[in-house]
């Protein structure tokens, strides 16, 4: 699709707005789009920036203001100002801060995604499973046995149901 003003370049940028209860579409190339003066889209150009429109820095803890990493020296503040980490290391520096980062943006810090109606149930007593071998680790930390017994308990009962679906599987590859 070509540019809706210039006719010439390719269109890479598309908006949508709302205009008198009706959709309109602008189809435009990048440079038209940047000479333009009456778009009314305020697009972030980065993810630093974007996640600064989404949490202010006034928002950080003091503790994550003084942390940074010991690898690369990187601040969570400055994370939030770039949008980007400097090593790997980061990620287990700043672990508490990212989780409830996610949580903020997406409303959860876990990837769930789309299941397949075929492993449906399987994949659900996988994460259920996952779920009691947290508890079942947290009371044996807390020396909580009686609980244990019982997360493990329902630990068999899972994995009894996760090969019960395997095996229905498998009876429909045959």
């Amino acid at each position: 699709m070509l540019c809706q003003i210039c006719n010439q370049n390719e269109a890479n940028m598309h908006f949508t707005t709302t205009v008198n209860g009706e959709a309109v579409e602008k189809h435009l190339c990048e440079e038209c789009a940047k000479n333009q003066e009456n778009l009314e889209f305020n697009i972030p150009l980065s993810l630093g920036e974007f996640l600064g429109e989404l949490f202010s820095i006034d928002e950080l803890t003091e503790e994550s203001e003084e942390k940074h990493c010991p690898e690369c020296g990187i601040s969570y503040e400055e994370f939030l100002e770039t949008g980007k980490f400097g090593c790997a290391k980061c990620f287990e520096t700043f672990e508490d801060n990212i989780s409830e980062l996610l949580k903020s943006i997406h409303g959860q810090d876990e990837h769930i995604g789309k299941i397949p109606s075929k492993v449906e149930n399987k994949v659900e007593y996988i994460r259920e499973k996952n779920r009691i071998e947290k508890l079942l680790n947290q009371a044996i930390l807390e020396e909580e046995f009686e609980k244990a017994a019982e997360y493990r308990d329902l630990i068999k009962d899972l994995d009894d149901k996760i090969s019960g679906v395997e095996a229905d599987s498998n009876k429909n590859i045959d």
